[in-house]
């Protein structure tokens, strides 16, 4: 993926067979208000290190056994996004079409889910598509990391974060909470 700049719009981004990552580029990859993304195999790739770079308010992403990896330069929200499209009919004329409401982010088959800011707060919100109180949902054994860099970031939870069976390390300066609980003070 090269540079998709929605400025205050929202963007989609599909692969109904693959997978959408970074085109080894330096710049950022999305840049939008609202972000939403479906791969039917992996959105960034997290075997060699390389998620996609965005800057985006709000993001949905969901994937298969690749998994998820993104990297946002401020604060984000895990929320619903929409996208509107205007489609031009054979005649000439102009309708919009929306794209389905999408939230959360969601991963199939396994895969796992990285989300990092630079320097940024980010918060976890329960969508209504679907409107099952589930933010963030790793599939099977898929491990999720939720990093908030930055000095005084903080990761809020207004939804649930699940993984059947993998790792749920949260990092932020000063905080680390494990499987949900609490655990100790780390400095980084």
């Amino acid at each position: 993926m090269g540079s998709v700049i929605a400025g205050t719009g929202n963007a989609n981004v599909s692969s109904l067979s693959g997978s959408i990552l970074d085109g080894g580029d330096t710049y950022r990859d999305i840049k939008a208000s609202g972000l939403r993304m479906d791969a039917s195999i992996a959105i960034g790739d997290l075997q060699s290190a390389k998620p996609l770079d965005i800057d985006v308010d709000r993001v949905t992403p969901k994937a298969g056994s690749g998994g998820i990896g993104l990297f946002e330069d401020d604060n984000i929200d895990i929320s619903d996004v929409i996208v509107t499209v205007n489609v031009v009919n054979p005649d000439n004329t102009i309708r919009p079409e929306s794209i389905a409401r999408q939230s959360d982010l969601i991963t199939r088959q396994n895969g796992a889910i990285v989300l990092t800011t630079k320097d940024g707060t980010i918060t976890n919100q329960d969508g209504v598509a679907p409107g099952d109180h589930i933010g963030i949902n790793a599939d099977g054994t898929g491990n999720i990391l939720i990093q908030a860099q930055g000095k005084g970031n903080d990761i809020t939870f207004d939804a649930s974060i699940v993984s059947d069976q993998g790792i749920l390390p949260f990092w932020q300066k000063t905080l680390f909470v494990k499987n949900g609980i609490y655990q100790h003070q780390v400095e980084q």
